[in-house]
């Protein structure tokens, strides 16, 4: 035990892990779960947060800096990575936020209560002694609604990507440095991949992975795919375990990784009659999907009295985000106009003119969530005629949003998002970490907690972005770093757009 650990201390103090946040791994969508499941998730905005395993903070910071009123704390097995991570927070200037060194066996029964205990790539890549501390942790450290987000590979399927991970193992065996470990990796699947000389599912699966390796950076690859420990799980496994330490499943994070509703009926009763149990419905259809990660919510058993009322009835009660993209798609058999809402992957067909103001009201006030009360006013605005139905108007609203959340079309939040900005304002701020991040890194997050790649120009303005500046000021900043440039309106005028840009990207805060 003490020699994995001291491997794993070393693997990563060798090689940093990328500093990337984690969308589903934020307490808003974490507390999500919990309120569809009919429970009172804790305040996101005032709250107490563990992360564990947490690198250099790259998932903590953004919340820290954008939840000012909650109290953050990252622990990690790695000093070099501690040690980067604590020279951001003293760079940036955050307050509410604590970085410790600190093996998760060691960690003090005295260290209180959490509202939210995050373990994001951790699970699956620690031996069974420290994943059992990782439950005890939870038991012991949840505040009484406390919620903990557990990540993990799941079987079935990983398998496939076990065998993928053997091969790099074996050919990187006697690599003296971690980048020829890395590189002969990469050599050992792309020497598969190119001589398979036959079609079918090992071919297909060996081309996939070579594209997702030869992209992968080595951080990723050395953590991710070939790291001394790495596991996968049936869910039956993962719950079992957690029921065992007092702890209750509720759902996943990541909406759209659930299928449920995008198989036929007749599958979904012959599941149902297999199980009634909810657990093991999740679990056949992992089989059906050949699901291979999970993003799971769990809370203290006794706090998990999950309400029998639909899903849609809590969505009554959260706040809705969303930007589809809208398409007409001809007439129905009533000759009603359809139109298609929805991402590049998946989309919902909508001919009643309610749900249809509906999607477009969201679209309209995209970066900010509206209230359901809010789209459901839109909703009647389009049907005036149907005041006197409005109960049964939102009931289908309701389910119309469960489905687009469901297929990852629209976002859920427990609050409001007062603090993403609609419109660049006169003085125009980004985030410290993101002023930062535009010249460290690249990517930035943005305050809706996603990675945002920017082009050259957009990177450039945002360390210019503290909120001290209009678009005179920045138009001057800007033609001092660049020659030749545009005349002065011109360039404001470019500035502006980008200005536009950034707050549609949700990298502007609310003045």
């Amino acid at each position: 035990m003490d020699e994995i650990v001291e491997k794993l201390r070393a693997d990563y103090d060798a090689v940093e892990y990328e500093a990337l946040e984690h969308v589903h791994a934020h307490p808003d969508r974490i507390a999500v779960v919990a309120a569809l499941g009919g429970l009172t998730p804790p305040r996101v905005d005032n709250c107490r947060v563990l992360e564990i395993a947490c690198a250099v903070g790259g998932n903590l910071l953004p919340m820290a800096e954008q939840m000012p009123g909650s109290r953050f704390v990252g622990i990690d097995l790695s000093p070099r990575q501690i040690e980067s991570g604590a020279a951001i927070v003293r760079e940036i200037g955050l307050m509410n936020i604590e970085l410790r060194c600190q093996d998760l066996m060691d960690f003090p029964e005295d260290a209180g209560e959490f509202d939210y205990i995050i373990a994001h790539g951790f699970y699956s890549w620690v031996p069974a002694i420290v994943r059992e501390r990782l439950m005890q942790v939870c038991r012991r450290h949840l505040s009484k609604n406390g919620l903990a987000y557990i990540s993990y590979n799941t079987l079935p399927g990983w398998r496939a990507k076990g065998v993928i991970r053997d091969m790099m193992l074996y050919n990187a065996r006697g690599a003296t440095s971690p980048a020829e470990r890395a590189t002969r990796g990469r050599e050992m699947v792309q020497l598969i991949a190119e001589n398979i000389s036959y079609g079918g599912f090992y071919r297909n699966m060996m081309k996939d992975s070579q594209k997702s390796i030869s992209n992968a950076v080595d951080s990723y690859l050395l953590h991710e795919q070939m790291e001394a420990v790495n596991d996968a799980f049936y869910l039956r496994d993962f719950v079992s375990q957690a029921r065992g330490h007092g702890l209750t499943f509720i759902g996943d994070t990541n909406a759209s990784d659930d299928y449920w509703n995008r198989i036929p009926a007749s599958a979904r009763d012959t599941i149902s009659k297999l199980s009634a149990d909810s657990v093991e419905r999740d679990q056949y259809m992992d089989f059906l999907t050949n699901r291979m990660f999970r993003r799971s919510v769990l809370c203290r058993a006794e706090a998990a009295n999950i309400t029998h009322e639909s899903a849609a009835s809590q969505i009554r009660k959260l706040y809705i985000a969303g930007n589809p993209t809208e398409t007409s798609a001809g007439t129905n058999a009533a000759g009603r106009s359809v139109i298609e809402f929805g991402t590049k992957d998946d989309k919902v067909q909508l001919s009643d003119a309610r749900p249809i103001a509906a999607m477009r009201r969201l679209r309209e006030a995209w970066p900010s969530a509206l209230s359901f009360s809010d789209l459901a006013a839109a909703a009647l605005e389009a049907a005036p005629e149907n005041q006197r139905d409005s109960e049964k108007n939102a009931v289908a609203m309701a389910h119309v949003i469960e489905t687009c959340y469901s297929l990852g079309i629209v976002e859920l939040w427990t609050r409001p998002t007062d603090h993403i900005a609609r419109v660049p304002g006169e003085f125009p701020r980004a985030t410290r970490l993101a002023r930062w991040q535009a010249v460290t890194l690249a990517t930035v997050t943005s305050l809706r907690h996603t990675r945002v790649v920017t082009e050259p120009a957009l990177r450039q303005l945002l360390p210019l972005l503290d909120g001290t500046r209009d678009i005179d000021a920045l138009a001057a900043e800007v033609a001092k770093q660049n020659k030749p440039t545009p005349d002065r309106q011109t360039l404001k005028k470019m500035i502006g757009l980008a200005l536009q840009q950034l707050a549609t990207a949700s990298l502007l805060i609310k003045n």
